[in-house]
């Protein structure tokens, strides 16, 4: 997945939460010279991206190639507990299974 726009909503242990708000799968729609990379437009969808996250900030913007890699289960600051999808920003890392 292509993240087209996003933003780092958190710096935590082993990567990053990231609200993306347009991301594309890298297919096109159209034909010829009129053809448009399919993008998907969001309000605030959390993920989580295991990277190096030692240059990152909270609220910085973030784009880039991710690979799906499950899910990431964390304590919301109420202590529910929340699960959502997992990426990562190293393809081997899915390889490595």
């Amino acid at each position: 997945m292509q993240i087209i726009a996003g933003a780092v909503f958190q710096v935590v242990d082993g990567g990053i939460l990231v609200h993306v708000h347009a991301k594309s799968d890298g297919t096109f729609k159209g034909t010829g010279n009129k053809k448009e990379q399919n993008i998907e437009f969001r309000d605030r969808w959390l993920i989580f991206v295991s990277c190096d996250n030692n240059s990152l900030v909270d609220g910085k913007g973030f784009t880039g190639e991710v690979w799906a890699d499950g899910t990431y289960a964390y304590a919301t600051a109420i202590g529910s507990g929340k699960t959502i999808p997992k990426y990562t920003t190293n393809p081997k890392d899915i390889i490595k299974r």
